[in-house]
């Protein structure tokens, strides 16, 4: 009930633009993020993995290019914060998470941009347009990444899966230094274009 309260009531919800408590839990857990580490969410929306960690006492930093997700963001944290008597520090940008800030972040959870909400099923070429155009967009935010954070702190992330096209983990792992830890974990659902598969990269 708690999960569902802090899914449903908070000020601001925007579908296209949060993932659900389940799979910001889920993302948490893997980082490995205890509490009072930071961590930090380099696409976080409207901070639904942020309002996950700051009820388990981890302090956040959350960064997003879209103006308005930040702003919606601190909104639905500062609530948080009041509801739950919340202790931990948060702290939003709206940069480009190619620029994020060298904090030496001790865990990394996101949700990446999976790319557009697509009204029907795309070809074969579409798909593999797509998953190529992430690719290209990820390798240098993951390289980023790898300097920002602890060395032996954890990227749990997702990328995304069109029809049956993946996104080449080890290649987008090689190109950025860095390693898989846990390899890819598909979530879908048929009724779904867009999947995700879940990983960790350290």
């Amino acid at each position: 009930s708690e999960v569902k309260k802090r899914d449903m009531q908070k000020p601001i919800r925007r579908e296209a633009l949060a993932i659900s408590p389940r799979l910001s839990k889920i993302l948490i857990n893997l980082s490995g993020a205890k509490p009072h580490d930071r961590l930090l969410d380099p696409f976080c929306g409207i901070g639904s993995i942020l309002q996950e960690a700051l009820i388990k006492r981890i302090n956040v930093h959350g960064i997003d290019k879209d103006k308005e997700a930040t702003t919606d963001a601190k909104q639905n944290l500062n609530w948080l914060a009041k509801e739950y008597k919340i202790q931990a520090k948060y702290q939003i940008e709206n940069n480009d998470s190619r620029r994020a800030p060298d904090l030496q972040f001790a865990s990394i959870a996101t949700e990446t941009p999976l790319g557009k909400i697509l009204t029907k099923k795309p070809s074969d070429n579409q798909a593999q347009q797509i998953i190529q155009n992430f690719e290209a967009y990820i390798v240098p935010i993951l390289k980023r990444l790898k300097k920002v954070k602890k060395p032996s702190a954890k990227i749990a992330i997702t990328f995304p899966v069109i029809r049956n096209f993946h996104v080449n983990a080890q290649k987008m792992a090689e190109r950025s230094g860095l390693r898989i830890y846990i390899h890819p974990i598909l979530e879908s659902r048929k009724d779904q274009f867009i999947s995700r598969d879940i990983l960790v990269l350290r």
